[in-house]
């Protein structure tokens, strides 16, 4: 079998290629001949990193001609179908699905993040083409809500992030005690009123007076890095900030390292929580407050919101002196989520044959 998986890979933020990654191992684990073709914004970089066919996102010619040979379209995961970043996303990944459709090829919608979606037009242009899926899965109830106002009847199957189902499928051996005095920080920048970023400086820097360090995280290799090298450079000579290029699982590596991770960035709170690492949350995104509220970790609140640095400051190192705890804790919540999301690939499978 040969599918194409559309979804916001090659852009270098390490969330989505776990995703990726995640998507074709779980496809993998039930039937290792199925191939696939991504549609990558960096193609030949996707074709290394994975050991995947990959065509140019932006070639519609090259996209039409991978699914011709295809035996299906995997549309996901992420939040793909919104129009909070920009009124383009759902036109693109939808016009991908109508692509399929048209060839009368089968493709499921799985695992997305659906919404907002405010404009009109654009509603109903993805609830006509989503209505055509063979399965529908998304990762939150709030998604699943989303689809059942736009119109969606079919069934929609509510299934856990790829990532942090299958993170204990790639998760490198760590040494627990290297690195327990690091905090790890995944920061993004997010229009707000707030001085939020000025307050996380603020705390760290109370934290390195304790005796702690601190590795920024950027998650994203444009933006992220950009805010973490400035919040850095107002910290103390160790305060580092990891190359963005390195892959996910490098990524992963150094936040499963560290005693505590302090996170905006949905998969940098995915990774802690796949290594058993405890993390606060500061959310941009319902999908960060759906992540604590999951794993039973804090949420100092949102980048809107007015939280006290001594907060969050003494939520870090209570974390931090817990961690065998919230370890255990982690990895009971966590363990049915792989044969959740092994029900679901299954399912998916079947809907293409």
């Amino acid at each position: 079998m040969k599918l194409v998986i559309s979804g916001y890979y090659g852009f270098g933020n390490a969330g989505d290629e776990a995703i990726l990654y995640s998507i074709i191992k779980g496809f993998q684990s039930h039937d290792k001949n199925i191939d696939f073709i991504v549609l990558s914004n960096q193609p030949e970089r996707t074709k290394k990193e994975l050991n995947v066919d990959a065509v140019n996102r932006w070639n519609y010619k090259k996209i039409w001609e991978a699914l011709k040979i295809s035996d299906g379209l995997i549309s996901g995961g992420g939040s793909l179908l919104q129009d909070e970043t920009g009124w383009k996303s759902v036109p693109y990944y939808t016009g991908i699905m109508a692509m399929a459709w048209f060839q009368r090829k089968p493709f499921i919608v799985f695992s997305q993040g659906i919404g907002p979606i405010r404009h009109a037009y654009i509603r109903r242009l993805a609830a006509f083409i989503i209505s055509k899926a063979r399965y529908i899965s998304v990762r939150d109830e709030a998604s699943k809500k989303t689809l059942r106002q736009m119109g969606i009847k079919q069934k929609i199957d509510v299934i856990p992030d790829p990532v942090l189902a299958m993170g204990g499928h790639f998760s490198p051996e760590i040494d627990e005690e290297k690195n327990r005095k690091t905090i790890a920080v995944s920061i993004r920048q997010w229009p707000s009123q707030q001085d939020y970023l000025d307050k996380i400086v603020r705390v760290l820097q109370k934290c390195e007076a304790m005796g702690y360090s601190v590795v920024f995280v950027p998650m994203h290799e444009g933006e992220d890095f950009t805010i973490s090298l400035q919040a850095a450079e107002r910290l103390s000579d160790s305060a580092t900030v990891i190359s963005p290029t390195l892959t996910f699982r490098n990524k992963m590596a150094i936040i499963q390292k560290c005693g505590v991770v302090l996170g905006m960035r949905l998969h940098a709170l995915i990774f802690a929580a796949a290594g058993g690492i405890p993390y606060v949350a500061l959310s941009y995104d319902p999908k960060v407050e759906a992540m604590a509220k999951l794993c039973h970790q804090p949420l100092i609140g949102t980048v809107h919101d007015h939280w006290r640095e001594d907060q969050l400051l003494e939520l870090l190192v209570e974390q931090m002196e817990k961690r065998d705890e919230v370890k255990k804790e982690l990895q009971t919540i966590l363990a049915p989520l792989t044969d959740q999301y092994d029900a679901a690939v299954r399912n998916a499978i079947n809907a293409i044959l």
